[in-house]
Order: C-alpha cells, then sequence, then structure tokens
C-alpha cells in the first residue's frame, strides 16, 4: 500500500512538473518583468521535481529494501522531501513581501534559511538514529511549512482574491502530512514492535489515509498557478499595494484639509468679531 500510494504520488508530482514546465506562467500581456515570471514558474517546477523525486526515491527503497539496509535510499528521499520546501517558501516569502514591503522581510527570510537548514540537520540526525520516526520528523516540517503558506494564501486571498485554492491546498496538505506524522507512530515502522495494536487500520493503512488528501492537494495547487490570467504575480501585487498605499494618502490628506477648512474662522465669524470689537 505504502509503495502504491508513493508511485502514484511522484506520478502526479512529475506530471504538474511536466504541466508547469509546458504551459508556464509567461504571459506577454503584462507588465511583470520576465525574469520574475520566469522565477516564479521554475520555482514551482523545483518544488514539484523535489517532491516528485522524494516519493519516488521512497518508494523505490520501500518495494526493494527494509528500513535499515535501505538507509542511503531512505536519507535521500527525506533529504529530498525535506528541501522541497525551500521553493515553496521562496514562493510564499515572494507574495508575502508583494503584498507587505517591509525591511522585516530580510529578517524573515534569514530565518527562513536557518529553518531549513535545521530542518535538514534534525532528519539526518533523526534518521541515523532513530530511522523509524524519520517519515514523522519530515511529515512535521512539511506540514509547518505548508501551514505558513495556506497564512500567507490566505491574507493574498483576502485582500486580492487571487490564491483561494493555493489556500486550501496548502490547508488539505497540511491536514494529510499531520495525519501522516500521528498515525505512523501506530502504523508505521515504530508500531511493529508493539504488533500494531493502535493502529486504527491495518498495518500501513495510514499512508492511504494520508496520502489521499495529498493528491487531491497537489491537484488543487497544480489548478491554482497555471493560468497566468488569474494568478497575481509579484510585481502586479506590489502595484497594488502601491496604488492602495497612494489613494488611502490622498484620502488622508483631504480629511485633514476638510478638517482645518472647518476650523477656519468664516467671513461672517470675522465680520461679527470686528463689529463687536469696534463697539466695545
Amino acid at each position: 500500500v505504502k509503495s502504491i500510494c508513493l508511485y502514484s504520488m511522484a506520478a502526479i508530482a512529475a506530471l504538474l512538473a511536466l504541466v508547469e514546465w509546458h504551459l508556464g506562467r509567461i504571459s506577454p500581456n503584462t507588465d511583470t518583468a520576465r525574469h520574475l515570471q520566469h522565477l516564479h514558474q521554475w520555482l514551482y517546477i523545483t518544488y514539484f521535481a523535489l517532491s516528485g523525486l522524494g516519493y519516488l526515491v521512497e518508494a523505490i527503497a520501500t518495494a526493494v529494501f527494509s528500513q535499515r539496509s535501505g538507509f542511503s535510499l531512505f536519507l535521500i528521499s527525506r533529504i529530498l522531501s525535506t528541501s522541497s520546501s525551500a521553493p515553496l517558501i521562496g514562493l510564499v516569502n515572494g507574495v508575502g513581501e508583494a503584498i507587505w514591503p517591509s525591511r522585516r522581510w530580510q529578517g524573515i527570510w534569514i530565518f527562513s534559511g536557518v529553518f531549513l537548514v535545521a530542518s535538514l540537520t534534525a532528519v539526518m540526525v533523526v534518521a541515523s538514529r532513530a530511522g523509524e520516526f524519520a517519515l514523522t520528523v519530515v511529515a512535521c516540517i512539511l506540514g509547518v511549512v505548508h501551514v505558513y503558506a495556506a497564512v500567507i494564501w490566505a491574507i493574498g486571498a483576502f485582500l486580492f482574491a487571487h490564491y483561494k485554492l493555493n489556500c486550501v491546498a496548502a490547508l488539505v496538505l497540511a491536514v494529510g502530512l499531520a495525519a501522516l506524522a500521528v498515525m505512523d507512530f501506530d502504523c508505521g515502522p515504530a508500531g511493529h514492535a508493539k504488533c500494531y495494536e493502535k493502529c486504527i487500520t491495518f498495518p500501513g493503512g495510514h499512508y492511504l489515509l494520508a496520502f489521499v488528501p495529498i493528491f487531491f492537494a497537489y491537484t488543487l495547487l497544480g489548478m491554482s498557478h497555471t493560468d497566468p490570467p488569474k494568478e497575481l504575480t509579484w510585481a502586479e501585487a506590489f502595484r497594488i499595494s502601491q496604488r492602495f498605499d497612494r489613494s488611502f494618502d490622498r484620502s488622508l490628506d483631504s480629511s485633514f484639509d476638510r478638517h482645518f477648512r472647518s476650523a477656519e474662522p468664516s467671513a461672517s465669524d470675522s465680520g461679527a468679531r470686528a463689529a463687536a470689537e469696534s463697539y466695545t
């Protein structure tokens, strides 16, 4: 069951990478710089390619080797899967920085790099010392990254209504990865010592329960960005945010002008005050 699910995930990820490479996001009818469009396209391709390779290597290692004899292949698959979070973080940080331009994003980019290095280190350490829990660690790391992506895309969907499918896909992926991380304790290799007595399915059945929503989420994510006119590029988001800032500043200035204009004394008030002073 695990091998079938992994092969299926590898196939859908490879298909989405090929579709993204073939269709792409390069639109001649936009003012966005072509290098930004190319960057956005290749980040998606890299994300799907690394995910697909991770699933494929994991499937081969599961079908041919045991957890101990296939240590190298399992380690490579988990490193590839963890590395797939790097292009996703790059995409999401780019969207967030376009929505809210700020110098604080420099710190967020640095923290993202530290998080990726720490995640890869944790995966390698756990895989070498307690290999049966390595998949759980990878699922937790990817779940956290997809929750972060869902939050940023939800903000983008609220402001610009362009990232609804992305947000839903990221949430479904996070739920599927969380289910995989939780159930792997009792239904995965770690549950073998207790004869899978706490497993809610049959041994290995949790892969099917977890990978079905992940499969669906990948399909949604592929649908969400292969149509360039419906996708908000970084430069377009930045221009919209700049126009919003300028319109807000103009409305603020006009409100101040009205306030001070109403506070100035009128001609009739000035005349009445002058008459009173001459009378006294």
